[in-house]
């Protein structure tokens, strides 16, 4: 798989995951383990995002060069799941990846200033959008 395949399912499947959050914010609670963290409000949701973060610490505390692979994939799965839940949140407040994405772009400028200049300047143009 080459780098813009592989850049191409990322999107895909980060873009399909804002998609469904969407449509489970709106759903009946007894439909998705989402749409009832949704409808338990957003104490419910920062709870299970802070409990996925201390979860990936300690996978990632656990975690050693040498380690097997159910270690790894116990990395993996802690990462993914504190993803997911930060997806829920994003969309709590009716925002997508697509804007933590642009921040994470502007990190890439070479100096503090121009990270700096750089962010807010898309920040104001997603305002404006």
């Amino acid at each position: 798989m080459n780098a813009s395949t592989a850049q191409s399912e990322q999107v895909e499947v980060l873009s399909y995951l804002g998609q469904m959050m969407a449509e489970r914010k709106a759903a009946d609670p007894d439909s998705s383990y989402v749409a009832k963290l949704y409808h338990k409000g957003l104490n419910k949701i920062l709870e299970k995002v802070g409990e996925e973060a201390i979860e990936t610490v300690i996978a990632a505390k656990d975690f050693k060069s040498e380690a097997n692979e159910d270690h790894k994939n116990d990395l993996i799965y802690e990462v993914a799941d504190l993803w997911f839940h930060t997806i829920v949140i994003l969309k709590w407040f009716s925002m997508n990846w697509h804007v933590v994405k642009g921040f994470l772009v502007c990190l890439k400028k070479p100096t503090a200033a121009t990270k700096f200049i750089a962010c807010v300047e898309y920040h104001q143009t997603e305002r404006d959008l």
